[in-house]
């Protein structure tokens, strides 16, 4: 499953950015934001928690380094 920014994830949780090749997202949820791995059906798992959405993205962009595919 892939996201775009503004859609609602299963878990309630609205989308800031989603990178399909790391399948990383970043999202505000429950008033916090969050960078999670995601499974093929869009599940969210392995979360990293942040007060600001600056850390958020900043992990989410280190995420997607770490496990974006090499070729």
């Amino acid at each position: 499953m892939k996201y775009k920014p503004t859609d609602k994830m299963k878990n309630g949780a609205i989308v800031i950015d989603y990178d399909a090749p790391s399948t990383v997202v970043v999202a505000s949820f429950n008033g916090q934001f969050v960078t999670w791995k995601c499974d093929d059906d869009g599940n969210a798992y392995w979360g990293h928690y942040f007060d600001n959405v600056c850390n958020a993205v900043a992990d989410f962009q280190k995420r997607v380094s770490e496990n974006t595919p090499k070729h």
